[in-house]
């Protein structure tokens, strides 16, 4: 039984397949479809939920499927009343239910797997949240399994096959270089004992009991290997069931992370079940496309109160985090943030960042950087083919360039520059190519020193240093006047059609720097151009931002939201 699509309050359909995964920034109904989905199989159909309206399932299974595993006795008063007993949802208590064999069987072939929901569906679904991904692997109460069925997930676990075990210890091995053995020498008791190393284990209590009494009890652990325990252990002993797992890395650290998202895709690509995941961590996402199995991610997006669910293309996101444009930064990050500003340099990053940050309601917008003006359409391509809001702030000279502006409008899927844009573009050229040649000779001296200082922080290979000297060259234009002092160059009609181009540009997600460039929005005096970023931080820190780029920046966030 696997479900194949979740109908969602709004009208949307999403399919979804055997592997799936929820991302997307805070509040955004990543956990709220987990539980959505579990109200549905657990409650009787009808129930209303938050999200999900409805449920569809790629088949409809024999009736006898859903009483495959559980223990099955004849009600002890009732003629023709049967009862059912297993492992709830939430993987920690058995429960008993009563139904009538024949009743169900035809209400099941008239109305399909619905007629099943609130009975036997919960024994079909596991769920772990925060809470119950840390108790499902705590001490518990041993049973006789001859005589009774397992009430919990350590009771199930004496009772599989020895490998389960196995698998979960290596695993464990693995990821925290510690060893994991279920104890059951107390014999009303079941634990998990934490050790360097198990060998020898005694297979007599008696004798077990002697073994075990100095080793650590995975309940006084750390959360990390309690949570890590409880999310293995429920994929294991639920590989027939749908399980639906919120955070199941929480509490790892990045790499660690990383290696249970590897070892999770690797794991649901051997069980007949379905795993729905909602997660916050890069380093999980990352461990999971690392092992290439089939994966449906969907970003979830709320504008208002509706949600949405953009499906992610595995490939899209694996080649943002393979861009050598951005491999220094955390650019997976992106996922789960509510969009992303694409700025031309790490100073420029820097920044606009901080002034953003300084603002709480905008702590999920993410500022990163494409290290020139050339190579931010690519980074914003990336960005939307995984479905990910996006824009930049670039420098005015932008505008000395159609040919730029329209890769950008392409990468954010805008229109190209119109006619009239256009117009507005080339009285602009003809207005700087009129302009003064000190300004311009004097921007050409300041991008040189510049880069002789990259060139001695060893900032460049050979093949990084012509195509620096490329740019210098592209850019010794005179438009190092407007780059420097901005609009307020301009007069009359043609400030007026600027100014509004730029409007025009912000709707579509391109937004010139109207002060020119980013050392515009400070007068620090004589300060060398690379060496600008640490008093302007300074300053912002001493006398906060400038209402002109509080506001620009506030658009730029306004665009994202």
């Amino acid at each position: 039984m696997i479900i194949n699509r979740l109908n969602i309050k709004g009208g949307q359909s999403v399919e979804i397949g055997k592997f799936t995964i929820l991302i997307g920034p805070n509040n955004v109904g990543k956990s709220q479809t987990l539980k959505d989905i579990h109200s549905k199989l657990t409650t009787n159909d009808g129930i209303s939920c938050t999200l999900v309206s409805s449920l569809e399932f790629d088949k409809t299974p024999s009736f006898e499927y859903f009483l495959d595993g559980l223990t099955i006795n004849q009600h002890p008063s009732s003629v023709g009343v049967e009862q059912i007993s297993g492992i709830t949802s939430k993987l920690n208590t058995n429960e008993t239910i009563n139904f009538q064999r024949d009743y169900l069987e035809q209400q099941y072939k008239e109305k399909g797997i619905n007629a099943l929901f609130g009975n036997m569906t919960k024994f079909r679904v596991s769920y772990l949240d925060a809470e119950s991904r840390l108790a499902v692997a705590k001490t518990a109460q041993s049973a006789n399994l001859h005589k009774f069925a397992p009430q919990n997930l350590l009771q199930a676990l004496y009772g599989a096959d020895h490998s389960v075990e196995q698998q979960l210890r290596t695993t464990f091995n693995e990821i925290f270089n510690k060893d994991l053995k279920l104890d059951y020498s107390g014999l009303t008791e079941l634990v998990f004992r934490v050790s360097d190393e198990f060998k020898d284990v005694p297979e007599d209590p008696k004798v077990a009991m002697k073994y075990f009494e100095n080793c650590s009890i995975l309940d006084q652990q750390g959360d990390g290997y309690r949570s890590f325990v409880g999310v293995v252990l429920s994929l294991l002993l639920s590989s027939n069931r749908i399980v639906l797992l919120d955070e199941p890395e929480a509490f790892l650290h990045p790499a660690q992370a990383r290696q249970l998202g590897h070892w999770m895709s690797n794991f649901i690509a051997t069980i007949p079940g379905q795993v729905i995941i909602s997660t916050h961590n890069s380093n999980f996402i990352a461990g999971i496309l690392s092992a290439n199995h089939p994966v449906d991610i969907y970003r979830l997006n709320r504008v208002d109160d509706q949600t949405t669910y953009n499906q992610i293309p595995p490939k899209s996101i694996e080649l943002l985090a393979k861009s050598p444009i951005l491999s220094s930064q955390r650019v997976l990050e992106s996922l789960f943030h509510k969009g992303v500003v694409v700025c031309e340099a790490d100073s420029d990053r820097i920044f606009y960042s901080t002034i953003a940050s300084s603002n709480i309601t905008t702590q999920e917008t993410l500022f990163i950087h494409a290290h020139n003006k050339q190579t931010i359409h690519i980074v914003l391509g990336l960005l939307k083919c995984a479905n990910i809001p996006c824009c930049c702030i670039v420098d005015i000279d932008i505008l000395n360039s159609k040919d730029d502006l329209n890769k950008l409008l392409i990468s954010l899927k805008s229109p190209l520059i119109n006619a009239n844009q256009l117009k507005t573009l080339e009285c602009l050229a003809e207005e700087v190519k009129a302009g003064s040649d000190a300004k311009a000779i004097e921007a050409i001296i300041n991008n040189i020193e510049e880069f002789l200082t990259q060139l001695k922080n060893n900032e460049h290979n050979f093949s990084g240093a012509r195509g620096a000297i490329n740019r210098i060259k592209k850019e010794a234009t005179k438009w190092a006047t407007l780059k420097s002092s901005g609009l307020a160059v301009l007069k009359g009609t043609l400030k007026d059609d600027v100014e509004h181009l730029i409007e025009e540009l912000g709707i579509l997600g391109i937004f010139p720097v109207p002060v020119g460039e980013l050392e515009g929005w400070i007068d620090l005096g004589e300060v060398k151009k690379n060496k600008w970023i640490v008093p302007a931080l300074e300053h912002l820190a001493i006398h906060g931002a400038p209402d002109e780029v509080r506001q620009f920046v506030a658009k730029v966030l306004s665009y994202l939201s």
